[in-house]
């Protein structure tokens, strides 16, 4: 069996922007490090806008295996910790960056050809989402496919994207797209909505970058979107599992007052959607609900927030919360599915 990390990430770097195109090169992100009271806080300028470079392990990874200058530094810390295989995030996409729609279409076809490079260099270990310029609808369908060409098993996504859920028909060309390549669409934590990230500032980090997964979720499953596209998978990416029973049981209730009878307990593997899970949930409660074979389960692998745990897969196998078999599958199986692997 394998042990596959279903959330692993990149910080960007200076060189992740070397295929911006000429026509706006001088709109590329530069670093700008900030000292604070002695405290020195990262972040890239973009278009007038201080962003945060997101919050990057300093102890867990050393820069050049976070940043994947390093692929066999990277590759010999996956076989220290036990990890056979990673999927790759972005860092700076998890927030919203511009309001330019050629700025966004130039840093995401950057960051995807960079990307595909470095995973490139680590042979069959990697595999990548693809981050789709959503404001330009050609161009993000033209992302996608370079990234199904280049290795790539999923698109980005964030919950809310420009104001927009899931089902928003703005969105259908590319879901249709996603479809027919049969690709995962993987909603992080994240929040692609100027307005609404930055409208309250003194928020820890749960209603900006969780509660739009959240969100997302339950639309996935009122707008029937897995009848709509049937080859896509759903996967619900570092937002824990913790909330996971009562928005399917939420879901039921709802359904219950329009006189459908619904089984909460095959709603995920019905609709193709994945959740990954962490060490301190408490998975007897959330495996009741979500089934067998729909949570999987990552590190955080370069990252160091609340989902961060370089040892989580590791882990779960050791706390024996459900039984191996259950476990098994998910750290390969649910994984592989959801991703699509060989």
């Amino acid at each position: 069996m394998a042990t596959i990390d279903a959330d692993a990430h990149v910080v960007e770097c200076d060189e992740t922007w070397k295929y911006f195109d000429k026509d706006i090169i001088d709109f590329r992100p530069t670093r700008v490090d900030v000292d604070n009271a002695g405290r020195v806080k990262h972040f890239w300028s973009i278009d007038g806008r201080l962003v945060s470079t997101g919050p990057f392990s300093e102890t867990d990874a050393i820069k050049a295996v976070r940043e994947m200058v390093d692929t066999s530094g990277r590759l010999a810390q996956m076989d220290e910790i036990g990890t056979d295989y990673q999927v790759i995030f972005p860092t700076i996409f998890l927030r919203p960056v511009t309001k330019r729609p050629n700025l966004e279409r130039a840093m995401c076809s950057s960051y995807n050809r960079w990307i595909a490079e470095r995973v490139a260099e680590g042979g069959d270990r990697f595999s990548w989402v693809v981050v789709p310029p959503t404001m330009i609808i050609e161009e993000a369908i033209k992302e996608i496919r370079f990234g199904y060409e280049n290795g790539a098993t999923g698109v980005f996504w964030r919950g809310f994207e420009r104001g927009m859920l899931p089902n928003d028909p703005y969105f259908t060309p590319i879901f249709e797209e996603i479809n027919r390549l049969g690709m995962a669409v993987t909603i992080h934590a994240a929040n692609g909505t100027f307005e609404i990230h930055d409208q309250f500032p003194d928020d820890n980090g749960i209603f900006r970058f969780k509660v739009p997964g959240i969100t997302a979720f339950q639309n996935v499953l009122t707008h029937k979107l897995a009848e709509r596209y049937p080859n896509i998978r759903w996967g619900f990416i570092e937002l824990c599992s913790q909330w996971v029973p009562y928005v399917l049981h939420d879901f039921v209730r709802r359904g219950e007052r329009r006189g459908q009878d619904i089984d909460v307990t095959t709603l995920m593997a019905n609709n193709n959607i994945y959740v990954a899970c962490q060490t301190d949930d408490d998975l007897a409660y959330v495996h009741k609900y979500a089934g067998d074979s729909n949570l999987v389960s990552g590190t955080d692998f370069g990252h160091a927030d609340t989902s961060s745990e370089l040892l989580a897969l590791q882990r779960l196998r050791e706390m024996g919360r459900i039984a191996a078999p259950s476990i098994e599958r998910i750290l390969d199986d649910n994984a592989r599915a959801l991703y699509g692997l060989k």
